[in-house]
């Protein structure tokens, strides 16, 4: 599809934008929470994980202090970058829009709160890497988590 370039670059958000990624958050987040011996909140507050950063969402959300925070996101990022990562799927059409904003000279841009390492994986794993100027996430270390 041809497209008017009326923009030279799109900036895009990964989770909820161009993939679905709660199964693989959502088991984390269980996986976390078990492994600490938490109780496991429904769906709905699960839910407000996706997107901010968890080491915003934690004290937030299960009343968690600094130290209970950062086991949990380690806890957390034990399953999810071996399992997690991989639970995601594209929304549909996302893929076709990606390739047509590139193959029409307009740079596709990825910015997420997600861990920079687990956003080019999966980029990669859905084989739009390709299509992609550049991909910039949070660190691991817990910095660059704020989307600004």
């Amino acid at each position: 599809m041809k497209l008017h370039n009326k923009y030279d670059a799109v900036l895009f958000d990964l989770d909820g934008t161009v993939i679905f990624s709660h199964p693989g958050v959502f088991n984390g987040l269980k996986y976390a929470l078990t492994k600490k011996g938490m109780e496991i909140p429904d769906e709905s507050l699960l839910r407000k994980f996706i997107g901010p950063s968890f080491y915003d969402s934690f004290p937030k959300y299960m009343g968690t202090n600094k130290e209970e925070t950062l086991e949990l996101v380690d806890l957390y990022r034990e399953y999810y970058k071996v399992k997690g990562v991989k639970e995601v799927n594209i929304i549909p059409g996302m893929d076709e829009l990606i390739k047509s904003l590139y193959e029409n000279g307009i740079k596709v841009i990825l910015a997420t709160g997600k861990p920079q390492p687990y956003a080019e994986e999966i980029i990669c794993d859905l084989g739009l890497n390709d299509y992609f100027t550049g991909i910039v996430g949070s660190n691991l270390d817990g910095t660059r988590t704020q989307k600004e």
